[in-house]
């Protein structure tokens, strides 16, 4: 079947020409149109999607405001770059897989606290939050905290972490990404960023 309209308005346009009183549209021009509102729609889709995809695979201001976003925080823009700037070694204002290692690396190895280390601790949120929930329960951490700590520390550090929280303190186990920020920054005696 070879059809002669080219657009959606095309075929839409087609009824309207001669009188008025259109006659009812047949089977065919129903399909048509279902089919130019679903291309239609896909484009924009399309659009979308591609607005929302680095394909660089860089992790950009949008991406983390994003992410930070879904995870319910509150930052704001200027700590947004403040955590990228801290991270951003070749100065492109986006973090790449070796920017992140490197604050991965730093970080871990750290025993001056002195690094910077926001970004890393988004990271290590996230990293915690491994199902995706949107925030951490003392089980997402303990075996984590335990490789890196041993487990002569690790009661300390879910103590510091989880403060009147844990659950063996009537809380209920859970902490946001606002509330570990607070906590592992209050940990290491640095105030939560203000501008």
């Amino acid at each position: 079947m070879s059809s002669s309209f080219s657009s959606p308005a095309d075929h839409q346009n087609a009824g309207d020409k001669g009188n008025s009183n259109n006659p009812p549209k047949s089977e065919v021009d129903i399909m048509l149109d279902n089919y130019y509102k679903a291309k239609a729609e896909q484009v924009k889709l399309e659009e979308k999607l591609k607005a929302h995809i680095n394909i660089d695979h860089k992790i950009s201001y949008r991406d983390l405001e994003m992410i930070l976003k879904t995870l319910g925080s509150s930052f704001t823009k200027k700590q947004i770059e403040q955590m990228i700037w801290e991270v951003d070694e070749n100065i492109d204002q986006m973090i790449d897989f070796d920017e992140l290692q490197l604050t991965y690396y730093r970080n871990i190895t750290d025993t001056t606290q002195t690094e910077p280390c926001l970004f890393f601790k988004v990271l290590e949120f996230l990293i915690f939050d491994a199902s995706h929930k949107g925030y951490i329960i003392e089980d997402d951490c303990m075996e984590i905290l335990y490789a890196r700590y041993g487990g002569l520390y690790l009661e300390r550090e879910m103590r510091l972490l989880f403060g009147s929280k844990l659950r063996a303190e009537g809380g209920d186990g859970t902490l946001n990404l606002e509330a570990y920020i607070s906590a592992v920054l209050n940990r290491i005696g640095r105030r939560a960023l203000v501008f």
